[in-house]
């Protein structure tokens, strides 16, 4: 199989100041050249873009130096700009220059499974895993979709708490219906959540 799915059977979690802690021994025995990662603190807005996804396998596979891209619409611009290097028509991916923040972050992305390994390293929290400085001109390269997306999701909780506008997508291409946002508020109320 080249394809894992790392945001199952990860194990306890016991805190964010416990990230790469919780996830390390998972990843100690994980061999698949790929997979993808999802966070759980978001919830999804849009439809499930398949067509998009195997386009992206296919591309990504043939990237010498592929280290990560987004699944998500991700302004280019936020991070760091960078240049079209595979055109779908309306819409494209794109490299993000080796000096970007968040090259390593952990929005839902597909990873190579080596590249995330490289980074793997005990007694980081989610924020200093996506921030370190030693990530920028590693010349891997980190792609993302522009004008497209697999994946559109709200950011539930911020900081601790339920976020505001947590039924709409973060870079506003999505949001949930309102039979659906009824449904997660129920489950928010049963955990006590909100």
């Amino acid at each position: 199989m080249i394809w894992g799915i790392g945001s199952f059977f990860l194990g306890t979690d016991t805190g964010v100041h416990n990230f790469t802690n919780d996830i390390i021994p998972y990843f100690e025995t994980f061999d698949d050249e790929y997979f993808i990662l999802t966070t759980d603190d978001y919830v999804m807005t849009n439809y499930f873009n398949h067509d998009f996804l195997a386009e992206i396998i296919e591309y990504v596979k043939t990237v010498s130096n592929f280290g990560r891209m987004w699944l998500m619409k991700t302004p280019a611009r936020f991070y760091g700009g960078g240049s079209v290097i595979k055109s779908f028509g309306d819409y494209h991916i794109s490299e993000i220059n080796q000096s970007a923040e968040y090259r390593l972050s952990l929005q839902h992305s597909i990873w190579k499974t080596s590249y995330f390994k490289k980074y793997l390293v005990p007694n980081l929290n989610p924020w200093q895993w996506e921030l370190r400085p030693s990530a920028k001109y590693d010349h891997a390269a980190i792609l993302l979709p522009v004008n497209n997306f697999v994946f559109s999701g709200g950011h539930v909780m911020v900081k601790g708490k339920v976020a505001p506008n947590w039924h709409k997508a973060i870079y506003g291409d999505g949001e949930l219906g309102a039979e659906d946002i009824e449904v997660v508020k129920t489950i928010l109320e049963k955990h006590n959540i909100i």
